[in-house]
C-alpha cells in the first residue's frame, strides 16, 4: 500500500542520505537574496556549503531572472537604511547639543563639551557616510553577485520563449482555480501588477525544475524560504509537514524522481550533517530570520515586468561586473526567442493543468 502512495512518504535518515548523494540542490530567488542581509560571516559560511556542493546545484532561469531584479532593490534598501541612520545621529547631536545649550551647568565646561559632542559625531558620521558611499559600489562591483557567478557558472536552467510563457499565463489560471499548487497564493498579486502575469513566477520556477529533473533523471531537493501552503504542506496548527504532496506526485508522474523541500536554515542544519561540515552557531537563526524579511520585502516589488522583462534590462546597473550568472541568462534568452520552432517541441498542458506528452520535448528550452 505504500508503495502506491509514494508522495505521502517522509524519508528515513538514510533515504535522506541517498537523497543528499544523488540530488539536485535547486534554490529559490529568496535564497539568493538572503545573502545580502547576512553578516559577513555567516554569509561566508553559507557560500562556502554552496561551494562544497557545487556539482549538485542548479537554478531555474526564473530564479536567477528574479534575482537581477529584486537584488538592485536590496542594495538601495541598505542604501536607505544608511541614510536613515544618518539623519537619527543628526537629529540626536542637535537634540543634545540644544540640551547642552540649554543647562550651562556652571561646574561644567558646555563649550568644551559641546565641541567634544560635536567631534566625535562627526566623525561617527563621516564612518557611515564612507560605508554608504561603498555600499554604493556594489551596484557595479559587487562582491556576493560575484561569489554566485562563480558557484552557479554552467548551473543556470534556460528560458522559456514567449509562446511557451503565453502557454503557462493562460493554464496558470486553470491550475489556480482549481488551487493546484504552487502559485495560486501569489493571485492578490493581480492587485498591484497591472499585466496580471506577475502571479504565475512560482509556476514557472515549478515547471523549469520539472524539467531539469526529467532531463538529469536526479532527485531535486529545493531550497526555499517560502512560507505559504501552496508550497508546504501544513497541519491545522500551520506546522510544516513537508513539501505539498501534490508536487511530489506531479514531478514523480512527470519525472518519475524523488523530490525533497527544505527552508534555508534546515538545509544548513542537514548540510552540517550529510556534509560532516562544522556551523556557526548563530548562522541558523540569523537565516530564518532573514528569510521571513526577505518574503515581506518581494511583496513590495510593484513590476510584474521581472517574469517577461529583458534580461539584458535587469543587469545592466551591473554590467561592469565580468558575470557568469548574468552571462548564462543572457545566453539562454537569446537562444530561447531566437528558436522559432521549439513551441511544436515543446510539452503542451491542457486546461486541467496537466502536461500532456510529446514524441520529441526540446530539452534545451524547458530547462
Amino acid at each position: 500500500m505504500k508503495k502506491s502512495f509514494t508522495e505521502f512518504n517522509r524519508p528515513s535518515t538514510k533515504e535522506l542520505q541517498k537523497l543528499w548523494d544523488k540530488a539536485i540542490f535547486v534554490f529559490d530567488t529568496n535564497v539568493l537574496l538572503g545573502l545580502y542581509k547576512l553578516p559577513q560571516k555567516s554569509r561566508k559560511h553559507l557560500l562556502s556549503i554552496l561551494q562544497k556542493l557545487k556539482a549538485q546545484i542548479w537554478i531555474p532561469h526564473q530564479v536567477g531572472l528574479e534575482y537581477y531584479r529584486q537584488r538592485i532593490e536590496i542594495i538601495y534598501e541598505h542604501k536607505y537604511n544608511y541614510e536613515d541612520i544618518l539623519q537619527r545621529f543628526d537629529s540626536t547631536k542637535k537634540d543634545l547639543l540644544e540640551k547642552l545649550e540649554e543647562l550651562k551647568h556652571p561646574y561644567c565646561d558646555w563649550k568644551d563639551i559641546s565641541k567634544k559632542v560635536s567631534g566625535n559625531f562627526k566623525e561617527i558620521i563621516g564612518e557611515i557616510t564612507n560605508e554608504k558611499n561603498k555600499h554604493l559600489e556594489w551596484l557595479r562591483n559587487d562582491p556576493i553577485e560575484a561569489s554566485l557567478s562563480k558557484i552557479f557558472k554552467g548551473k543556470v536552467g534556460a528560458a522559456y520563449n514567449k509562446n511557451k510563457l503565453q502557454e503557462i499565463y493562460s493554464i496558470g489560471g486553470a491550475r489556480y482555480a482549481k488551487e493546484v499548487p504552487p502559485g495560486y497564493k501569489d493571485q492578490a498579486k493581480d492587485k498591484s501588477d497591472k499585466s496580471g502575469i506577475r502571479k504565475f513566477a512560482d509556476l514557472i520556477i515549478w515547471l523549469q525544475i520539472i524539467d531539469k529533473a526529467k532531463e538529469s533523471k536526479s532527485p531535486i531537493i529545493f531550497i526555499t524560504d517560502e512560507q505559504k501552503e501552496d508550497w508546504w504542506w501544513k497541519s491545522k496548527r500551520e506546522e510544516i509537514i513537508g513539501p505539498r504532496y501534490e508536487l511530489k506526485k506531479e514531478i514523480g508522474d512527470e519525472a518519475k524522481v524523488d523530490f525533497h523541500m527544505y527552508k534555508t536554515d534546515s538545509f544548513i542544519e542537514f548540510a552540517g550533517k550529510y556534509l560532516k561540515i562544522r556551523l556557526n552557531p548563530s548562522l541558523m537563526e540569523e537565516v530564518k530570520k532573514i528569510g521571513e524579511e526577505i518574503l515581506k520585502k518581494q511583496d513590495l516589488v510593484n513590476s510584474g515586468e521581472h517574469i517577461s522583462i529583458s534580461v539584458s534590462d535587469s543587469i545592466e546597473i551591473s554590467e561592469s561586473s565580468s558575470s557568469s550568472l548574468s552571462s548564462s541568462l543572457s545566453s539562454s534568452s537569446s537562444s530561447s526567442s531566437s528558436s522559432s520552432s521549439s513551441s511544436s517541441n515543446e510539452q503542451n498542458i491542457d486546461s486541467k493543468g496537466k502536461k500532456l506528452k510529446t514524441d520529441n520535448p526540446d530539452e534545451g528550452n524547458l530547462k
